[in-house]
């Protein structure tokens, strides 16, 4: 957020330096980068680069080490998540198939996207942040803290819904509902599917109803379920 105010105001050099640093906190702050590098400006980038290269002197000797748990993570794991499941219920219970599939979606899905908003950074960000969550394999509580921010401008019920629901996850980590396995040589909580359904059914049907509801005329849809009575 500091990043897409300091874009705002026109600081576009400390814009990039503190996206830089939130790129180095959570890699996924990558996505909105090339928003925020002006266009033919390209001393925007070199400090973006030198900004990454001197946070990552001090491990440098690590060298293949500094990926290696970010790949295993982005190849071997999933948890909680939602389309990327049924992607890979679709592919035969295959990760490689499903997460390809996943990420040629979000790559659409970003170039649409970027396209469409590119007079308007804080819109394309909350809709990126969006859509990554919701097709990425592996979706912790935690992750919503990304968007959270954004519903102070957009306010979207499905969204604010999901940050409660979202408690279900909490429940896959408890022995009256899942047991310990071993993965990858580590112990963690088995995934309970049906678990997934109080979390994501509410938030995925408020959110088709405020894409119909922007998008169809006034009276085209019918509310009779969310009128009182």
């Amino acid at each position: 957020m500091l990043a897409l105010y300091l874009y705002s105001i026109r600081k576009n050099a400390k814009s990039v330096v503190s996206i830089s640093l939130a790129v180095m906190s959570k890699f996924v702050s990558i996505i909105i980068v090339p928003f925020l590098i002006p266009r033919e400006k390209t001393r925007y980038l070199a400090i973006l680069f030198l900004v990454i290269i001197l946070l990552y002197l001090p491990y440098c000797s690590a060298v293949k080490g500094l990926f290696s748990t970010l790949f295993q993570f982005g190849t071997q794991y999933r948890y909680n998540d939602s389309i990327h499941f049924l992607f890979l219920c679709l592919s035969f219970g295959s990760p490689f198939l499903s997460k390809t599939i996943t990420l040629i979606i979000f790559s659409i899905v970003f170039f649409f996207l970027y396209k469409k908003y590119h007079d308007n950074i804080l819109r394309f960000a909350f809709l990126v942040y969006g859509s990554f969550l919701i097709l990425a394999p592996t979706v912790h509580p935690w992750y919503l803290t990304w968007i959270v921010p954004f519903l102070c401008f957009y306010h979207s019920k499905a969204w604010l819904v999901l940050t409660g629901t979202v408690i279900f996850y909490y429940f896959m980590n408890h022995s009256f509902f899942s047991k310990l396995i071993e993965y990858n040589n580590e112990l963690v909580w088995r995934e309970v599917h049906w678990l997934k359904l109080p979390e994501y059914l509410p938030f995925y049907f408020l959110l088709i109803y405020e894409f119909l509801k922007n998008r169809l005329p006034t009276g085209q849809i019918n509310c009779s379920v969310f009128s009182k009575k």
